[in-house]
């Protein structure tokens, strides 16, 4: 007996608690508060609503000879649904006629006749003494004359229209104001979006606009315009010097747009440098390494990187380097500096130079490293398509530019000569 009365009161308890939470999610209305009936779109709320539309079409609206400021006029009519009074409008309305727009007479008829007692010299119009049950429209319709429209042109250049054609788009304007013909939004062509190679979202000559009133045809231009020349970034370029007995110190340049560079590194023989380190971001171009042996030969290469879609590109790569621990052997020696006997050189196209070059030992009286590791010189261009140089220094100028040639030593170190392309 007492599981069945248990049971029970838990049935009650479950449909109470059911009762609770739908009346705490049931919207409560009061008797004067009522939602949008759709079978009655003139019920808002607690009100009864009905709205009186007065426009004009080819002018503007006026009241007792004065322009209103406007073609389009919304009058709402309200009551509260438990008053009993008539929803007429109190004060003046709009008489029509007065201020025609550009193409238009001083003259016209409205849409319908609103009252059979009340006509005007330009025709019957709105009145305030009717009640209105339901929503009402007044159209007050300027007469045309011969007055001929203008047509607008549009042009674009060095680009497309959003639509991706290139033809000129002409329109036939049929509105007007007070001033001209006018353009509709809907008749001006996007663009923006779509540059030739090399160029860029530009701007018009003259921008149209809607409230622009034109008397003669007329055309607008759109231009894109042309992308400044980006710099391309130049090589990436390494240096290897001894730094006591038993270390290396590896320095290279920045490399624009970098997110990071990988150091490879190893004894100098056969085997090909490994990476050894990696650094993340553009603000790191030094790294050191300790504990190497005396008076050996290691060599090493910088490559820099990018990321795409989370994946490492490299982007450059420096020449490998070589360099002794110690700043030697007992008969070789580093590379101290290099230098060149012109800096500066300007050319025609299709002209020739050849570079001279010196390397300086870090220890007089030795051999420099020998010519397995490295050659002795390496010359490299910064941009091979206004200038190219040689394995023994001859540059060729190529195109209009300037870029730089730089000579660089075993270890690295190096000297640049500009090079302008005339």
């Amino acid at each position: 007996m007492r599981q069945k009365l248990k049971k029970r009161l838990a049935q009650i308890m479950s449909i109470l608690l059911a009762a609770v939470v739908i009346a705490a999610f049931t919207p409560q209305m009061s008797d004067s508060a009522y939602a949008y009936d759709a079978d009655n779109p003139r019920i808002e709320g607690d009100e009864i609503v009905v709205y009186v539309t007065i426009k004009a079409i080819g002018g503007g609206l006026s009241y007792a000879g004065v322009y209103q400021g406007t073609s389009k006029r919304v009058i709402r009519l309200s009551r509260k649904i438990d008053e009993d009074k008539a929803l007429v409008i109190e004060d003046g309305i709009c008489d029509g006629g007065g201020f025609p727009f550009y193409g238009y007479k001083n003259k016209g008829k409205w849409s319908q006749k609103p009252h059979d007692t009340y006509e005007e010299i330009n025709g019957p119009m709105p009145t305030k003494d009717k009640n209105f049950e339901q929503d009402t429209t007044y159209t007050y319709t300027y007469e045309r004359n011969n007055v001929e429209f203008p047509s607008v042109t549009f042009k674009v250049r060095n680009g497309s229209w959003n639509d991706g054609t290139k033809t000129s788009k002409t329109v036939k304007l049929t509105h007007s104001n007070f001033k001209g013909a006018t353009l509709v939004s809907s008749e001006i062509p996007a663009v923006g979006g779509k540059p030739a190679a090399g160029f860029k979202a530009g701007s018009w000559d003259v921008k149209p606009s809607t409230k622009t009133g034109l008397r003669k045809d007329k055309t607008y231009i759109y231009s894109y315009v042309k992308k400044p020349p980006q710099k391309k970034a130049g090589p990436l370029l390494a240096k290897l010097r001894s730094k006591g007995k038993k270390t290396l110190v590896l320095t290279w340049n920045k490399i624009k747009g970098a997110k990071g560079y990988d150091v490879f590194f190893i004894k100098c023989g056969k085997k090909a440098p490994v990476k050894v380190r990696s650094f993340k971001g553009n603000k790191t171009f030094m790294w050191t390494k300790k504990g190497l042996k005396k008076k050996t030969p290691y060599k090493a290469v910088v490559r820099a990187y990018v990321l795409k879609k989370g994946k490492k590109t490299y982007i450059r790569t420096s020449p490998m380097v070589h360099a002794y621990t110690s700043g030697g052997t007992d008969k070789r020696t580093n590379v101290k500096s290099v230098t060149v006997k012109k800096k500066a050189v300007s050319l025609k196209a299709g002209k020739t130079f050849r570079i001279k070059a010196a390397v300086s030992k870090l220890r007089k009286g030795k051999k420099l490293m020998s010519a397995e590791h490295a050659p002795k010189l390496r010359y490299l261009s910064s941009n091979k398509k206004i200038v190219t140089v040689s394995k023994s220094g001859k540059i060729t100028a190529k195109a209009k530019g300037s870029c730089k040639i730089y000579a660089i030593a075993v270890n690295g170190v190096r000297a640049a000569v500009t090079v302008r392309v005339r």
